[in-house]
C-alpha cells in the first residue's frame, strides 16, 4: 500500500523557492516515519536527492510520498518505510519534491523526530508478519 497524497494537492510548482507547500499524508506505507493525517512540508528547490531522501513522486498514475532506496542513471527505486517490496524504478524527473518538514497535530516536527531510515530489525519483522498473515488466511 502506498503512501498516496490527497488528489487535492494544492500546487506542484512553488511561488517561493524557500517556502514550503504542506499536503496531507494518506496511507500507511510510511508508517511511522509518515503517518496518514500528518503533514507533509515539501520544497520544490532541490539541486539532486540522495539515497535516504523522503521524496513526493509520480509513480504510474499516483503520487506518492516515499523513501529513495536506490539511485541510478537517471532513474531513482522508492520503498514506504512499512513496506517490504520496492515501488518500480521511476525516472528522476519523476521526483517532484523532497520532503523537508513534517506537522503531526499542531506540532511541527524536528527533522530528527520523524526522519528515521527504517531500522533493518524491524523490516525483517515486517517479513515475518506478512508471511505468517499469508500462511494463516
Amino acid at each position: 500500500m502506498m503512501s498516496i497524497v490527497a488528489l487535492g494537492v494544492p500546487k506542484l510548482t512553488p511561488t517561493d523557492g524557500n517556502a514550503l507547500d504542506w499536503i496531507p499524508v494518506r496511507g500507511n506505507s510510511m508508517w511511522p516515519t509518515l503517518r496518514s493525517g500528518d503533514r507533509a512540508g515539501l520544497s520544490y528547490a532541490f539541486e539532486s536527492v540522495q539515497r535516504g531522501n523522503v521524496v513526493l513522486a509520480r509513480v504510474s498514475n499516483a503520487l506518492v510520498i516515499h523513501r529513495i532506496v536506490e539511485l541510478g542513471a537517471g532513474a531513482v527505486v522508492l520503498r514506504g518505510d512499512n513496506v517490504v517490496t520496492s515501488d518500480p524504478p521511476v525516472p528522476l524527473e519523476n521526483v517532484i519534491a523532497v520532503v523537508r518538514q513534517v506537522k503531526r497535530g499542531n506540532r511541527t516536527l524536528a527533522t530528527a523526530e520523524w526522519d528515521r531510515s527504517p531500522n533493518p530489525l524491524v523490516r525483517f519483522a515486517l517479513r515475518i508478519s506478512r508471511k505468517l498473515g499469508q500462511l494463516a488466511g
